[in-house]
C-alpha cells in the first residue's frame, strides 16, 4: 500500500511538472514571436548576403539568406519590443506605429537588395546594406531594452 501510495505521489509530481512546463510554453507562445531570436537570425543573414556582396560572389545561399531575412523581419514585425510592450496609450500606439514602419522599411530595402543583386549591381546593393544598417542602428536606439 505505501509503494502504490508513492509511487502515485511521483505520477502526481511528474505530471504536475509537466503542465507547467506545457502552461509555460503556451504563455510564451501567447506572447508573440521571440524577437531576441530572430533579430539573432537576421543579423546572422545580414553577414552572409554583406561577405557575399562583397565578394560579388552571389549563390543561392545568398538568395536564401535574404528570403530568411525576410521571413524573420515580417515574423519580428508582430513581436513588441520590451520597451514598447511598458508603454501605455498613445505613446504605445504612436512608438508601435514607428516600429512596424521600421521594420515595413527594412522588407522593401529587402526586396530592392534582392532585385538589384539579380541585375549584379553590386555598388547598389552595398548602399542597400548600409541603409538597412541605419534603419537597424535608429531601431535599436529607439526600441531595445538595455539588459
Amino acid at each position: 500500500m505505501a509503494k502504490s501510495m508513492a509511487t502515485a505521489m511521483a505520477v502526481l509530481l511528474v505530471l504536475g511538472f509537466a503542465m507547467a512546463k506545457v502552461q509555460a510554453e503556451g504563455a510564451k507562445q501567447a506572447k508573440g514571436p521571440d524577437l531576441e531570436h530572430l533579430m539573432e537570425s537576421m543579423e546572422k543573414a545580414k553577414r552572409a548576403i554583406a561577405r557575399d556582396v562583397k565578394e560579388k560572389n552571389i549563390t543561392e545561399s545568398t538568395l536564401k539568406a535574404i528570403a530568411d531575412m525576410q521571413r524573420d523581419t515580417l515574423a519580428a514585425k508582430d513581436a513588441v519590443p520590451e520597451a514598447i510592450a511598458k508603454l501605455t496609450g498613445e505613446a504605445k500606439t504612436k512608438a508601435l506605429a514607428s516600429y512596424r514602419g521600421m521594420m515595413n522599411n527594412i522588407v522593401r530595402q529587402l526586396l530592392d537588395l534582392e532585385d538589384v543583386l539579380g541585375e549584379k549591381k553590386y555598388a547598389e546593393a552595398e548602399e542597400i546594406l548600409n541603409a538597412i544598417k541605419e534603419i537597424e542602428k535608429q531601431g535599436h536606439k529607439e526600441f531595445r531594452q538595455e539588459h
